[in-house]
């Protein structure tokens, strides 16, 4: 097998996508006569110049209101004391 060519100025990429999608990507440039290395490139930069909208994060749920009757603090002070238990001897 001989030495990989590199072109200067150019990265390589490898990723895989779904068959059904690499099928007509390569039905696409094959009718239009092109290279799936140029039509890939357009549509990144495509995605990239003209992005579509970042999702929103979901919707947080603000926290009841503490009222005066609940304790502010944490549930370690409703915890009940740990009890030492002994070995049973026969």
């Amino acid at each position: 097998m001989g030495k990989r060519r590199v072109t200067p100025g150019t990265g390589q990429l490898n990723l895989e996508i779904e068959s059904a999608l690499l099928e007509r990507l390569r039905g696409f440039v094959r009718d239009r006569d092109e290279k799936i290395r140029h039509v890939v490139e357009m549509a990144i930069r495509r995605h990239m110049d003209y992005p579509p909208p970042l999702p929103k994060p979901p919707e947080v749920l603000p926290l009841p209101a503490a009222t005066e009757s609940e304790p502010r603090s944490s549930t370690a002070g409703n915890r009940s004391p740990k009890t030492k238990t002994t070995k049973k001897t026969k």
